[in-house]
């Protein structure tokens, strides 16, 4: 028996066409039914016949679907802060407010500076795994910063001396 919507050929025992989901009553001579679900899925196909298409299995998950949320490719990792940059930032900040201790500041402005270049150095060799370039060159700045001021207030200091 063929399907009168899609002219598929069915089985003389089908009530719907498994292909449209049209009823088939109507060509038996029955009442009409009302037609099956609005997208029945498609027949399987055996992967040896020349129909086959590896798109379509049953089990597999339909391409109109979107990845479950919060689910990341497999070969994936997330770029961390580089450590030397946030040393950088932390020490070349504390410089800049400790300027007023000038060993101290020139010590840590030292520090910021050189932990800024390590950082950046690193995360600029390796931008797929390191973040943190901008927190290295301020780090960096303000550790220059930090140590320019405590040399300043150095010489005022000793210049002021009797």
């Amino acid at each position: 028996m063929e399907c009168p919507a899609c002219g598929y050929s069915t089985g003389e025992d089908a009530s719907f066409c498994p292909r449209c989901g049209a009823s088939l009553e109507k060509e038996r001579g029955g009442e009409a039914l009302p037609a099956g679900p609005a997208n029945p899925p498609s027949p399987p196909v055996s992967p040896g016949s020349s129909s086959y298409s590896p798109s379509y299995h049953p089990a597999a998950q339909p391409p109109w679907q979107a990845p479950a949320p919060g689910s990341l490719p497999y070969p994936y990792s997330v770029p961390r802060t580089d450590g030397m940059c946030v040393a950088a930032l932390i020490l070349g900040l504390v410089s800049l407010v400790l300027v007023w201790v000038p060993i101290l500041a020139w010590i840590l402005g030292l520090l910021g500076i050189v932990f800024g270049a390590l950082g950046m150095n690193a995360v600029r060799s390796n931008p797929q795994l390191k973040t943190g370039f901008g927190m290295g060159l301020a780090g960096l700045i303000m550790g220059g910063l930090g140590l320019l001021g405590g040399v300043v207030i150095f010489i005022v200091a000793v210049s002021l001396l009797p």
